[in-house]
């Protein structure tokens, strides 16, 4: 009986061979493997060369961020220099909202509980409540009949949730 230090069972298996782990054998994890293939594609052929699919999830969630931050950006300017003489209510800052996020008032005021939406519509409840000082029961009534524990938690949970993703934890 042969034995062979390697670091598969697989590859013991299809030799015909005892299976010991090589502890030498370093696991490569996937992005190393991933980053290999990329760098021999390139070698290969740099202009059908794709890039790593890691690195593209990367930049898809950092411009979906930057995206979010200039949304956000704008509504606080919005908020910010709208004047007394302008009529501010519950409406406009929710439509406001949908004009800066892309999320219709339907479905704001309705029971999706998609990420985006909930997202757009925690920070719309938050600046309402922020902005008017309206109570939780009629935030919650302009908001599509939400209970009015749902709209305190949203106007308690928005700071964090905005300083957690400044710091990229959502």
């Amino acid at each position: 009986m042969r034995i062979l230090a390697t670091n598969t069972m697989r590859g013991a298996i299809a030799r015909g061979v005892t299976f010991v782990p090589d502890p030498e054998a370093r696991r490569i994890s996937f992005e190393e493997r991933m980053r290999s293939v990329e760098a021999e594609a390139q070698k290969t052929d740099p202009e059908i060369a794709e890039p790593n699919p890691i690195d593209r999830k990367r930049e898809e969630e950092e411009k979906a961020e930057a995206l979010h931050a200039a949304r956000e950006q704008r509504i606080k300017e919005w908020l910010a220099t709208a004047s007394k003489f302008e009529r501010l209510s519950a409406h406009s800052i929710i439509r406001r909202f949908s004009r800066a996020t892309g999320v219709s008032v339907d479905d704001l005021k309705g029971p999706s509980r998609k990420r985006q939406i909930a997202r757009v519509r925690m920070a719309a409840i938050y600046w309402v409540r922020r902005r008017l000082q309206v109570s939780y029961p009629m935030i919650g009534r302009v908001f599509g009949g939400r209970d009015h524990t749902t709209v305190l938690h949203s106007v308690q949970r928005w700071p964090q949730k905005r300083l957690e993703r400044r710091r990229g934890k959502a």
